[in-house]
């Protein structure tokens, strides 16, 4: 996606009815626009602006895709939210796996 705005991502499809449940993410970030800075953020559906989304950023790369793993919780209904700096950059996120307590 491309959303410069807290965008919400529903994961219930992919991960159990466990409440808020920890999520292995494949994720990519694609600078499309080369600059400097643009990253993908990544956070709880519903979560306070002053808690810290988790970031993804391109490093060196200021062109071309960069992939990482990312541990995220999702809310109680498995939703994450993600944004990206700037209309022309791309993220892709996929689940990879689930944590869960027995």
């Amino acid at each position: 996606g491309s959303s410069t705005v807290m965008a919400t991502v529903n994961l219930s499809g992919l991960v159990p009815p466990i409440g808020r449940a920890t999520v292995y993410l494949g994720v990519a970030f694609t600078n499309l626009g080369g600059v400097l800075g643009d990253q993908l953020l990544l956070r709880p559906d519903g979560a306070a602006a002053a808690v810290p989304p988790v970031r993804v950023a391109p490093g060196i790369l200021l062109t071309g895709k960069t992939r990482q793993t990312v541990l995220l919780i999702t809310d109680i209904s498995q939703m994450i939210q993600y944004s990206v700096s700037s209309a022309v950059d791309d993220a892709d996120v996929a689940v990879a796996g689930y944590y869960d307590d027995l």
